[in-house]
């Protein structure tokens, strides 16, 4: 192998791969606990026209009742996970699942 012009064998580089993006698009996460301030960006960004994909929005838009993903739901973990107040100690899908080990598996 002949040296590249940086001195080091072409073996030795660490290998170039294509970016994930082209030109100016840019992906960010926000991230952070209840009240840290992921909202308040969100909507700073917004305002300065930058499309928001909001997660949790979907999530609830999935999950509304009646449609196909809730009764999947229901179906898989019962009437114990239904829309509840948090306050409520009703168990969430989330801790259903953890609770539950043989239903941890992914059916299609």
């Amino acid at each position: 192998m002949a040296a590249k012009r940086d001195g080091r064998m072409a073996a030795d580089r660490p290998e170039r791969r294509p970016p994930r993006w082209r030109g100016n698009q840019r992906r960010i996460g926000l991230t952070g606990g209840i009240a840290s301030g992921k909202s308040s960006v969100a909507a700073l960004l917004a305002q300065r026209g930058w499309p928001v994909l909001d997660a949790d929005l979907y999530a609830r838009e999935a999950l509304a009742p009646g449609s196909d993903a809730a009764r999947a739901v229901l179906a898989r973990w019962g009437p114990r996970v239904e829309a509840s107040p948090p306050a409520s100690g009703a168990p969430t899908i989330d801790r259903a699942a953890a609770s539950s080990s043989p239903r941890r598996t992914v059916t299609g």
